[in-house]
């Protein structure tokens, strides 16, 4: 289950980018509905995945560290973003400002940045799993028999 919700973490992310960069394109707001499905997407993914991992403290940490970085890439990139757009469509900023914002990439590491985090979880889980899969795990040993 925890792996789902990081796939699930990750799709909400790619949601998010995925609808800011159409609306940096057309202005729309229907291209913005990826953007707020994603947030939809992660905000339910990671209470789920706090709420299966509410034994492991140093889990919980890593996910809460997750969480205030995508809540900063929004509030710091994409919504800034996003409110240039509308400026550039209203007549009072335009395109070329929307592009310079857009190739100086500031959310490309941060986006980095959650990947990898999102990975770590789940190789840990995925590392878990195996350990919990073989009878010589860690995890395991106290339930071996004494012997002869």
């Amino acid at each position: 289950m925890v792996l789902l919700q990081t796939d699930n973490m990750l799709a909400g992310l790619i949601n998010m980018e995925t609808g800011e960069r159409g609306f940096l394109l057309a202005g729309t707001d229907d291209f913005l509905e990826p953007y707020r499905d994603g947030q939809k997407i992660f905000s339910a993914a990671l209470a789920e995945i706090l709420q299966l991992t509410s034994d492991n403290s140093t889990r919980q940490d890593q996910l809460k560290r997750l969480g205030a970085v995508m809540q900063d890439w929004d509030a710091k990139v994409l919504q800034p973003e996003i409110a240039l757009r509308r400026e550039a469509s209203a007549g009072t900023k335009s395109m070329d400002d929307v592009v310079k914002v857009t190739q100086a990439a500031n959310g490309k590491s941060r986006m980095d940045g959650m990947r990898k985090m999102i990975a770590e979880v789940a190789s840990l889980r995925v590392r878990a799993n195996k350990d919990a899969a073989l009878p010589w795990s860690p995890m395991r040993c106290a339930n071996w028999p004494k012997g002869p």
